[in-house]
């Protein structure tokens, strides 16, 4: 669908509107970066489909007063663990306790709440709650998720630091999440719900019974240049100016 297209798509009910300025978070610096798969486009600087089906969805969002939701049983885990996993890593660190920082930061170009920040040792700490063993990095020695890597970097740049950490932690998943996926296993795999079988999957979603440091993962990365995505946020306001839409900072 091409610019005039979606234009007129907006414009058929809702006047064309000032809107807030864009700012690209930190969660999804990292795909602001990818390329247009045509050489011809990526020369042009013309936006990948990742990047404008984001742009897309924050017009929406905005135009419509809607909000986007994705969802899975990880990023349930995550969200409903955080504060555990901030507590195992305070553990793991013996003298140390970390809180959760709700504090929410932005600069020219991009947006964030990090989880938490030592701001003594001028360090921000990103906590990844993995769902399982198999998606815990544990032979893993560096980040593979860029996405990652990318949010961290972003972090650093709002709060001026030059250090980071990327934590991933294993702690127990919910009762209630542990049933669902008894729930689920049996469906897929055409069976009853047996003691064996459930006594498999919380086996396989519990950890108490591994060392602690066997349950955290550390990755420590330092600041670099990100002017690429501060480039790429120029992109997206231009792209969305193109559409019909004055952008205004807000207050």
């Amino acid at each position: 669908m091409n610019n005039e297209k979606i234009k007129d798509l907006f414009a058929i009910k809702y006047n064309l509107k000032n809107m807030e300025l864009y700012y690209t978070r930190s969660s999804f610096a990292g795909n602001t970066l990818s390329e247009p798969r045509s050489k011809k486009d990526k020369e042009a600087g013309v936006l990948s489909k990742t990047t404008k089906t984001h742009v897309h969805n924050w017009l929406i969002e905005n135009l419509f007063e809607k909000k986007k939701e994705i969802s899975s049983k990880h990023i349930e885990k995550g969200n409903t663990c955080e504060d555990e996993s901030i507590e195992l890593y305070s553990e793991f660190l013996e003298g140390v306790v970390y809180d959760k920082n709700e504090k929410h930061f932005r600069n020219e170009f991009i947006q964030g709440t990090p989880d938490i920040i030592d701001y003594e040792n001028k360090l921000v700490i990103d906590i990844k709650t993995s769902w399982d063993m198999f998606t815990f990095p544990y032979f893993d020695t560096q980040i593979e998720n860029k996405l990652y890597y990318w949010q961290l970097q972003c972090y650093m740049h709002l709060l001026d630091f030059k250090k980071a950490k990327l934590v991933y932690c294993l702690v127990n998943t919910p009762t209630s999440l542990i049933n669902r996926e008894i729930k689920y296993q049996s469906i897929i795999k055409g069976i009853d719900i047996t003691p064996e079988l459930s006594e498999e999957i919380k086996n396989n979603l519990t950890f108490d019974n591994l060392d602690i440091k066997d349950r955290i993962k550390e990755f420590e990365i330092e600041r670099e240049d990100i002017t690429l995505i501060y480039n790429r946020v120029g992109q997206i306001r231009n792209y969305i100016k193109s559409l019909g839409y004055e952008q205004e900072i807000s207050k």
